[in-house]
């Protein structure tokens, strides 16, 4: 019953020493199946919507965002006449200036670069498999396709658009999709080059992309 949750967010907030969020996280997970238990006749009601939530700030996110000029800095730290450089220069570009999430961009395929409209686009599946088609930054599309020229797999429309350089330890195929722990480390690897500390990851780049939204009035 509702006991047993209030004594569970206790132990959590207390003697674990949960993140607020972190416990929102998992009593909104609990109350789902509460529901979905309810509304089959296998629980009488749901006993998380009697529990209080803590309170999270909502206005300001943990996550460091990057400055104009910081952002800009990293964008062009890359080499541009490199496989790898200009593979990371495609990356951060659709991270800083399309906004997309980590496991986004690593899942993405050389076919979901297309034009719509005129338009140079991506498709992009979203977090829970929602897939949308996001016009994108045309200095976007500009370093995707020099990426594509260089690397050589711009005609493999189903195949991954940014892949391994070289095969790994386990000796896997170069024909696979990066990790998105690859893509924090190419943007782990740029900010600390020009200087930036510990602090920022691809997450980061979302919230660089949200925040300069926010302040050109989106």
């Amino acid at each position: 019953d509702h006991r047993a949750v209030i004594a569970w967010e206790r132990i959590m907030r207390e003697i674990d020493q949960s993140a607020p969020s972190t416990i929102r996280r998992r009593l909104a997970a609990l109350s789902s199946l509460m529901k979905h238990l309810t509304r089959h006749g296998h629980l009488a009601k749901n006993h998380v919507a009697e529990v209080e939530r803590p309170v999270i700030n909502r206005e300001e996110g943990s996550t460091l965002a990057f400055s104009t000029a910081d952002a800009r800095k990293i964008l062009d730290h890359p080499a541009d006449d490199t496989t790898e450089g200009l593979r990371d220069r495609a990356i951060l570009s659709v991270g800083l200036q399309v906004g997309l999430r980590r496991a986004e961009i690593a899942a993405l395929k050389v076919g979901d670069l297309h034009q719509n409209r005129g338009y140079d686009s991506l498709r992009v599946v979203r977090k829970g498999g929602r897939r949308d088609a996001l016009a994108i930054h045309p200095q976007t599309a500009q370093r995707i396709r020099a990426y594509l020229e260089l690397a050589k797999h711009g005609d493999d429309l189903d195949g991954p658009l940014f892949r391994p350089l070289s095969r790994n330890r386990k000796m896997q195929e170069t024909r696979r999709h990066m990790h998105p722990d690859a893509i924090d480390r190419v943007l782990r690897k740029h900010a600390g080059a020009i200087g930036l500390g510990r602090g920022y990851s691809a997450h980061s780049m979302r919230a660089t992309f949200i925040t300069t939204a926010l302040e050109n009035g989106a």
